[in-house]
């Protein structure tokens, strides 16, 4: 499944609950190790954790061919985002829903809401720590996660580890 049709469908389940710009890029990377038949772009580190610029292209031709909409809110310091399927994008995924791909996104969706309901902190966390998993221990992660930059705490982690535990994405 391309990743067009993968950010559909995530907006598609997630009902009515928000989700920013951030939590995208995270839920993203995150449902494409979950569900290895969806395309996810390159992604490289920064400080929220793991982000794609391609996948920001993506969602932006997105809202210009208005299949998802974008509320920005303007803020003290900067704006925030949250997107929504428009009726077409409705459409389209009600199409899509009978790709073999739809169950498994909305049960991603679901771990997801139930665990963390879609915070933006949470899915951060959990994607930081999947991504020093990718050539790591899941205990030697979880120390370079301690140690670095990215100013993860104890309970940070513990957060991104229950929302990876209950996707089945790390045993511990």
């Amino acid at each position: 499944m391309d990743t067009f049709d993968g950010i559909l469908l995530l907006l598609y389940c997630k009902g009515d609950a928000h989700i920013g710009r951030i939590a995208l890029q995270k839920l993203v990377y995150v449902a494409g190790h979950k569900i290895p038949t969806l395309e996810i772009p390159q992604y490289k580190l920064q400080y929220y954790g793991p982000f794609s610029e391609k996948l920001g292209r993506i969602l932006e031709r997105l809202v210009s061919t208005s299949f998802v909409t974008e509320n920005m809110t303007p803020g003290g310091h900067y704006e925030s985002y949250d997107y929504s399927l428009n009726d077409d994008g409705v459409d389209i995924s009600n199409d899509l829903k009978r790709k073999p791909e739809y169950m498994t996104i909305k049960s991603f969706m679901d771990v997801c809401q139930e665990t963390c309901n879609f915070d933006v902190a949470a899915l951060s966390y959990a994607s930081k720590i999947l991504y020093l998993m990718a050539d790591r221990s899941y205990d030697d992660a979880v120390l370079d996660a301690k140690k670095s930059d990215w100013g993860l705490y104890r309970g940070d982690i513990k957060t991104g580890i229950k929302t990876l535990q209950r996707l089945n994405l790390v045993k511990h």
